[in-house]
């Protein structure tokens, strides 16, 4: 069984002509299969001899028409100043940021060789195509709205073409419709000509090629298995059907005769795919070669990473996308942030500081880092001066200069601004070839915009520029180091064609990657495309399917890794339906599919943690210093977040926030209530009556202190502030009203820190359990002993009511206000009921709240002992060998997961 190239080699019967080898003309698909005949014909032909031409399709047919290619983004600064001369109501921006699609239409349109009068001003007879969804008597005011703006790109679509024409340029479309258009001018020298592996085709290179073929000057070598070209509905040789049958074109018949081993493996995660690839490289031997090809190019730049450590012979054709390097990342930061006015001379947001740490070189380059996030959180300051933070290098000085003055030139673009920044960021990286290398190639790119833009005389906005900018870098690579011969070759799919390699593994055989679900970007509907036979979804997946079919010809070990999708939600990932195919299609030549699972023993799903001796050590860990009210909280709301919190004890970044978060208010509210209350011993109706009058002091004071940039009295924080002053007020009202009806209560103390340690019974072993809470207040009043537990938030009664302790799952405020009751009677030895109340500041109705228990409002030793029972049974499962940890759809409140 030969591979595809060699066969060519054969057929061409080069070997025995090497005398007239050199005049061939060999035009393929890509430069990878271009690279690769090359290679085929070193391997199998004998020294000496002289290479033919080779050529890709592509720039075969640009070579021939007499235009020469504009630059695409030049193209699109033609086409706004054109439509900008079309239509006085032009506005430059909508339409700028529309011009590289208007373009990638323009190109379809002649590369189709479609009539532009018919496609863009016949929207009038818009009822003769079959298939179209507009009826012509039922417009609406959008539809005529549309039909008016086809014909006004059908006028720009001529004047434009007449523009490139004039200067002897053409976009790609162009050029290939001018060959095409006049091939026996172009062609008629031409001789000897092979087109070999191509698939797909346009209308126009259908024309070129027939042309050639018809007058016997070269010839058609298809790659193409009888399995799919036969089978009149398999989308994998629907262009061999419409291209190629006609020329009477060779086929093989490899996928049904040839042996096969396909295994189909199941990872749990999309991390796990590169240690499976690992796996079955490693179970094989050395000297075989394998070629990793990637749905999810993402994938890529990891594979090669955990690949290179452990083989030498590693090649990542496709090069790392400069997106995925620190100083591109870092200049977006900073460009985004710039134009955002977050960056200014003068201070620096707590957020915006925090995400410059996320920088290495940033955080390993400012000598009072500590210090500067002291300044943020001891004074919880949301904003610093820019000249608090020491750098070790100049240039960091220079470049928030740089930045703020780009930013403050909103008029005019900027580029000659732009690039003293990024040269700045040079200076910054230059001991990181890398990453100067990556700069390097961003520079080039804003140097070739700059040029266009001032040769046609075109200003854009700062906010235009980086995403003209942005949209050019997201296409560049930065190529890594590798032998194109390496054993291990990591390819894209579409870098696969002419490719034949024994082993193969396919990574990410999932939906939306194979075949690939991209959004169709086109002004023109998917209707209109079809009756004009422009490619839509179909062409593409008929396109995708035949590389993905072309590579099982030749192939005898396929690993398809694909990653198991979750049971529900928006992250369902189905199995690509092409295993499902390859399943049924080929059990009828004894080739059946394997298929490998990596599910733990205790079928832990996606985004699950399943328990274990660390996470246990963990947990009798936090029993032992003291399990609080809220971790058993968290623990009901989501126990993923509370794994995070309390198992892998990573804790909550206090970040300060332009606007007060709920807890900042509430610990504002809580110090001011305790420094209110804390000037008395007995409350009366006297005391409260001068606490009103003290509240605005207080209050003041107490978040002065909490917040030194008094953030809190400016936009919608002053609004919030004074609600809160008011809603205190109405819970003093309401306690007057209460001391008339109950009389005067003592405060016995405020903010107590209870802790109490016992033990607790797991799998017939004693833990150590130490039970700890901060009660608010507790006051002895004519009615026992009362527990006061202040809620910023609003809070109804229904919260409080609870009949079952199951229901303690989901209410929260009465898990609170019995753990504090339990807390204070085995503290105290109290055996007399208390009660547990809530003073919801915002529930301005019924701001003090008791806790019910069966319509009780007091709790009993009998609550304690079934409270306590209940609290050291959910205990146990937490530590319990069968616990899973996972999300909980339903929670708003996750801080970590």
């Amino acid at each position: 069984m030969q591979t595809f190239l060699a066969r060519v080699i054969d057929e061409l019967n080069l070997v025995k002509k090497q005398n007239r080898f050199h005049k061939l003309k060999l035009i393929v698909p890509s430069e990878r299969s271009k690279w690769q005949l090359k290679k085929s014909i070193q391997d199998q032909l004998e020294p000496p001899f002289i290479f033919p031409q080779i050529e890709t399709i592509h720039n075969y047919i640009l070579s021939l028409s007499k235009l020469k290619l504009v630059d695409n983004y030049e193209a699109q600064l033609i086409l706004c100043t054109k439509a900008e001369e079309l239509n006085k109501d032009f506005v430059f921006e909508d339409f700028y940021n529309q011009s590289s699609l208007i373009i990638k239409d323009f190109n379809n349109v002649e590369s189709y060789m479609i009539n532009p009068e018919k496609l863009f001003y016949e929207l009038s007879n818009i009822n003769e195509i079959e298939n179209w969804s507009l009826n012509e008597e039922k417009l609406s005011h959008n539809q005529e709205k549309f039909i008016k703006n086809y014909e006004n790109i059908g006028d720009l679509f001529s004047i434009f073409k007449s523009t490139l024409n004039n200067q002897k340029k053409g976009i790609s479309g162009m050029l290939y419709r001018d060959v095409a258009e006049n091939h026996i001018s172009y062609l008629e020298n031409e001789k000897e000509i092979y087109f070999i592996g191509l698939n797909a085709l346009s209308k126009s290179e259908e024309q070129i090629i027939n042309y050639i073929v018809k007058e016997k000057k070269g010839g058609i070598f298809v790659d193409a298995d009888d399995h799919y070209v036969k089978n009149e509905d398999h989308e994998a040789g629907y262009f061999f059907r419409k291209h190629f049958k006609k020329h009477n074109c060779a086929t093989v018949d490899y996928i049904s005769k040839s042996e096969k081993k396909i295994i189909n493996h199941s990872a749990n995660t999309k991390s796990q795919q590169i240690e499976i690839i690992n796996h079955i490289i490693k179970d094989h031997p050395i000297s075989k070669k394998f070629t990793v090809i990637t749905m999810d190019e993402s994938l890529g730049p990891n594979i090669f990473d955990s690949l290179i450590k452990h083989h030498q012979n590693v090649n990542f054709s496709s090069g790392l996308n400069i997106n995925l390097f620190e100083s591109t990342k870092f200049l977006k930061f900073l460009l985004n942030h710039a134009s955002d006015g977050k960056i200014k001379d003068n201070f620096i947001n707590y957020q915006v500081f925090t995400e410059f740490l996320n920088f290495r070189l940033i955080k390993n380059n400012i000598k009072n880092l500590s210090e500067v996030e002291k300044e943020f959180k001891k004074s919880k300051s949301f904003k610093i001066s820019f000249s608090k933070i020491l750098w070790t290098t100049q240039p960091f000085e220079t470049l928030i200069k740089q930045l703020y003055k780009w930013s403050s030139n909103q008029k005019q673009s900027s580029i000659d601004q732009l690039l003293n920044i990024i040269d700045h960021i040079g200076d910054i990286y230059k001991k990181d070839q890398k990453e100067l290398g990556v700069l390097n190639i961003i520079l080039k790119e804003l140097k070739h915009i700059q040029i266009f833009l001032e040769k046609h005389n075109v200003t854009l906005s700062n906010q235009q520029l980086i995403n003209t900018l942005y949209g050019k870098i997201s296409l560049l690579k930065s190529p890594i180091i590798g032998n194109k011969d390496a054993n291990i070759q990591i390819l894209g799919l579409l870098e696969s064609r002419a490719i034949d390699v024994e082993n193969i593994i396919f990574v990410s055989c999932n939906e939306d990657f194979l075949p690939v679900r991209e959004v169709d970007n086109s002004n023109i509907p998917i209707d209109l495309k079809k009756h004009h036979g422009i490619p839509s979804r179909y062409e593409k997946e008929a396109l995708f399917a035949y590389y993905f079919y072309r590579t099982l010809h030749y192939s005898k070990s396929i690993h398809l890794i694909n990653v198991k999708g979750n049971s529900k939600g928006l992250q369902l990932s189905e199995p690509s339906r092409y295993i499902k195919q390859l399943d049924k299609e080929l059990v009828a030549y004894g080739i059946k599919l394997e298929n490998k699972t990596y599910d733990s023993k205790r079928d832990v799903k996606l985004n699950q943690i399943a328990s274990d001796s660390s996470a246990k050590k963990s947990i009798e860990n936090w029993m032992s210093n003291g399990v609080s009210p809220s971790s058993i909280m968290t623990f009901n709301t989501c126990s993923m977040d509370f794994y995070f919190k309390y198992i892998l004890n990573i804790k909550e970044d206090i970040k300060p926030q332009k606007f007060l978060s709920p807890s900042e208010w509430g610990t504002g509210i809580h110090q001011t209530l305790e420094k209110l209350y804390g000037n008395y011993e007995l409350i009366d109706i006297k005391a409260v009556k001068k606490m009103m009058s003290d509240l605005e002091n207080f209050m003041n004071h107490e978040f002065n202190i909490l917040f030194k940039d008094k953030r809190y009295l400016d936009g919608k924080n002053a609004i919030l502030y004074y609600h809160y002053k008011k809603c205190i007020s109405n819970y003093f009202q309401k306690e007057i009203i209460n001391i008339k009806n109950n009389g005067t209560f003592k405060i016995l103390a405020l903010e107590e820190e209870i802790t109490i340690e016992e033990t607790i019974l797991i799998n017939n072993e004693n833990k150590k359990l130490k039970l700890k809470g901060v009660i608010d207040r507790i006051d002895a009043t004519s009615d026992g002993i009362r527990l006061i537990d202040y809620k910023s938030g609003l809070v109804n009664p229904q919260d409080l009511i609870i009949s079952d302790f199951e229901q303690l799952i989901k209410k929260s405020k009465a898990l609170q206000l019995l753990f504090y009751s339990l807390l204070f009677t085995k503290d105290r030895k109290h055996k007399d009921p208390v009660v547990g109340q809530i003073v919801s500041i915002k529930n301005t109705n019924q701001s003090i709240l008791d806790l019910k228990i069966n319509k009780q409002h007091k709790v009993t030793n009998e609550n304690f002992e079934m409270f306590e029972k209940w609290l050291k049974e959910k205990l146990q499962l937490i530590y319990s060998d069968d616990m899973i940890f996972q999300h909980n759809n339903e929670s708003k409140y996750c801080e970590w997961c």
